[in-house]
């Protein structure tokens, strides 16, 4: 059989509790009009187009309106 090794693991706790800090995101620029909610939605009309990653497509877009989900 094999040895096993044993680490104690007390000295390195990290709690799975603890919520990670929210952080705040900036607009990339001016936020020229905010539209009305769409359920999680919310749709963001920007000064300059903005490049993005597409989530859906996973390719480099550019645009000037930005839809944000909540949560």
């Amino acid at each position: 059989m094999a040895a096993e090794s044993h680490q104690d693991v007390g000295s390195d706790v990290t709690s799975i509790h603890e919520a990670p800090e929210a952080k705040v995101a900036t607009p990339p620029s001016e936020i020229v009009k905010q539209y009305e909610s769409q359920g999680q939605w919310t749709l963001h009309r920007l000064a300059s187009p903005y490049d993005f990653l597409c989530f859906q497509c996973n390719k480099r877009k550019k645009a000037e309106p930005v839809a944000i989900c909540k949560g």
